[in-house]
């Protein structure tokens, strides 16, 4: 999956991105890094749909972003926030299993299927103990687990792009763990 950038520019009040030309490759792991204020997380959220582009600036795998519909950019690329505010207080295999919402036909409940993958994900990272638990309660996760569990809603969105937008490396959930050793 590549991302090919052209002629990119969002403004906020007091804050103009500018982007003349960028790529990413696929396969490929790629930082970010500059000073806070200059622009990394706007880019992000610019590329993953958060924040709107206009057409013919932001093509993932030489789809115009802007020209797709919401399911299909969700199935395309997936968008970790650094910080996540629940409103509800889901259970942690719920919350995990929404990742699966591009999958989901309107107005439908998720398959054994989803449930499975959403499963899968948490049990990857030896966090599948954790999925009946509930997730929003104040005080009880650290702000490190809780990440780990907005990886895990990634993840289950098998996304084709399985782009992390991450700020603060401390907390990634797969520093210590090593899955295929």
């Amino acid at each position: 999956m590549s991302i090919r950038i052209k002629g990119l520019a969002f403004a906020y009040r007091n804050f103009v991105l500018r982007v003349d030309e960028l790529a990413f490759s696929s396969g490929k792991v790629t930082s970010i890094v500059g000073p806070n204020g200059a622009g990394k997380t706007t880019l992000l959220k610019c590329i993953s749909a958060v924040l709107p582009v206009k057409k013919g600036t932001l093509y993932v795998d030489g789809k115009d972003i802007a020209t797709l519909k919401s399911y299909e950019r969700a199935r395309l690329i997936s968008y970790v926030p650094q910080e996540h505010g629940a409103a509800f207080n889901f259970v942690v295999l719920d919350f995990v299993l929404m990742g699966r919402a591009a999958y989901v036909p309107l107005f439908s409940v998720p398959s054994k299927e989803d449930v499975r993958i959403a499963a899968a994900a948490l049990d990857f990272v030896g966090l599948g103990g954790f999925a009946e638990r509930t997730y929003a309660e104040p005080g009880r996760w650290p702000s490190n687990r809780k990440s780990s569990f907005s990886m895990n809603r990634l993840h289950s969105s098998t996304p084709s792009m399985n782009a992390r937008f991450w700020s603060s490396c401390g907390s990634w959930p797969w520093r210590k763990k090593r899955p295929f050793s």
